[in-house]
């Protein structure tokens, strides 16, 4: 769950989306294009969980906001999946709509647990597991200090495609490639929320979301056929609907400048994946499916040989 310090949905918050691989869904996302901004916390579940995780962030922005569905259309809610089937069952979810405003309530700046929590539960990349990652840049020019995070929900990658620090790790020993009954782990995805605190609009945002597909390819993956790649970019430097005034007030940095955000993009991207990846546990599923953890170890020591 990314919940932006912004009073929602009162106050605008620039964003925009793109579409790397289209097999997947983030609700919302033409709405947060055609409009340039956000009106809700960003949600990030498994395929199954949609309905139901959306339904829960609507009651949500209900609770906070008593004139939506009344004197002010409804908000319609950002929420992005993976395909966890491999692992979870989908059947029967446990999620409930409640669940929702509870992710939120306890949502933090110090948030520690990464890797096989929340989304990132049922996730499975590279033949070992997956999961919820994050990585930061401090962004520096002019004088000016900003930051760019990536929150990366990390669900792809084929068996010995796997690359670290720019070296190719080949297969590696307990990956999951085929169960009993023949069974592949879904292609599989990865959904990335970019967040700034730079005064960026939605256009120079949809350019840095672009950049999520570089740092995706640096880990040794191509999209493939079946896979839903969506990446998301917002600022933090949000601006009221003020319907007194015929004209928004938006601060918006110079685009010669955009070099710099679209590094950070790319880094912060690969080490959000690398770090679902390294901070994933071993995790038993349903119909007894077990994937491992990243044999961290073996992983250092091909990346460190001559």
């Amino acid at each position: 769950m990314v919940v932006p310090k912004a009073d929602l949905p009162e106050e605008c918050l620039p964003a925009a989306g793109v579409v790397f691989n289209g097999t997947g869904e983030m609700t919302g996302f033409h709405q947060v294009n055609e409009w340039g901004a956000i009106e809700t916390p960003v949600a990030l579940t498994g395929t199954a969980a949609v309905p139901t995780v959306l339904q829960g962030l609507s009651d949500y922005m209900f609770s906070i906001c008593p004139a939506l569905g009344v004197s002010r259309e409804p908000c319609l809610g950002v929420v992005a999946e993976c395909d966890d089937m491999w692992l979870s069952d989908t059947r029967h979810p446990p999620l409930q709509p409640q669940h929702v405003a509870e992710a939120i309530s306890d949502a933090r700046d110090d948030q520690t647990e990464w890797g096989a929590v929340g989304a990132g539960t049922g996730m499975v990349s590279f033949g070992f597991k997956g999961g919820v990652g994050s990585s930061s840049r401090r962004v520096e020019f002019h004088a000016e200090s900003y930051h760019l995070g990536a929150l990366c929900l990390v669900n792809f990658g084929r068996p010995g495609d796997l690359i670290v620090g720019g070296r190719a790790v080949g297969h590696l020993p307990g990956e999951v490639v085929r169960d009993a009954g023949q069974v592949a782990p879904p292609a599989g995805s990865l959904v990335v929320v970019l967040a700034t605190d730079a005064p960026l609009g939605h256009q120079q945002l949809r350019r840095v979301a672009q950049r999520a597909a570089l740092g995706m390819a640096r880990v040794g993956s191509r999209g493939s056929h079946g896979s839903g790649d969506l990446f998301l970019a917002l600022s933090t430097v949000g601006f009221r609907d003020d319907r007194e005034e015929p004209w928004y007030l938006q601060p918006v940095l110079r685009n010669d400048l955009m070099d710099h955000f679209f590094s950070a993009a790319l880094e912060a991207t690969e080490e959000g994946i690398l770090d679902a990846l390294f901070q994933a546990q071993t995790e038993r599923g349903s119909r007894a499916r077990t994937v491992l953890r990243l044999p961290e170890e073996e992983v250092r020591r091909r990346v460190s040989a001559d």
